[in-house]
């Protein structure tokens, strides 16, 4: 006997036709750019991806016991970490709205007003930590904006998220983050997303 639950709906319906039925050629060359630019900026990410693996494992105090050097297993990390996340975030989140013109003023206040309410009602100080804290561990995070439509009741709002920095992959000829705007692209790692999403 089936049940039938909502997540059927995630489960992907045989349409019957393929790739070039439902994609131009156009589309299918350009796929498949992404696709190669994403398996080799994969690749590249891969010794950084293990290094930060080991990071988190230090951060974590998950390492071996030397049976020689009893003092092996004393967090070094956690505390100063802990402590940059702390003296970070717990201070008030301000934000600040000017107007270019005096036309403007009004339009500030009532973003200001927006900007306030959006920062109390996302709980931003915790998700504000888990972005210091891989910041204070890596030297860099990654904030991304998104929306969020089920939030206040259905009206939606805007939400913070920190992506993991090895799921953001900046295009290759670009080597210093601070030119990340002069990126041709940028591939996010999503993971399993409904395709309703």
């Amino acid at each position: 006997m089936t049940k039938n639950i909502y997540e059927n709906k995630l489960e992907q319906q045989n349409s019957g036709k393929g790739l070039y039925e439902l994609n131009t050629e156009e589309q299918i060359i350009r796929g498949q750019f992404y696709i190669d630019r994403y398996n080799v900026l994969k690749a590249e990410m891969e010794p950084i991806e293990q290094e930060h693996y080991e990071l988190e494992r230090l951060y974590k105090c998950d390492r071996d016991i030397i049976e020689d050097a009893p003092n092996s297993f004393i967090p070094l990390i956690s505390p100063i970490i802990d402590g940059q996340i702390a003296s970070i975030t717990e201070q008030e989140l301000v934000s600040n709205v000017k107007g270019k013109r005096y036309s403007d003023q009004s339009y500030a206040r009532d973003a200001q007003r927006a900007i306030d309410f959006i920062l109390r009602e996302n709980d931003t100080r915790a998700r504000l930590k888990t972005g210091v804290k891989r910041y204070s561990l890596f030297g860099w995070m990654v904030i991304s904006v998104d929306y969020d439509e089920t939030a206040m009741d259905g009206f939606g709002m805007s939400t913070l998220r920190f992506d993991p920095i090895h799921k953001v992959l900046v295009d290759g000829n670009i080597k210093d983050m601070t030119d990340v705007q002069e990126a041709a692209y940028i591939i996010q790692e999503m993971g399993f997303k409904s395709i309703l999403w």
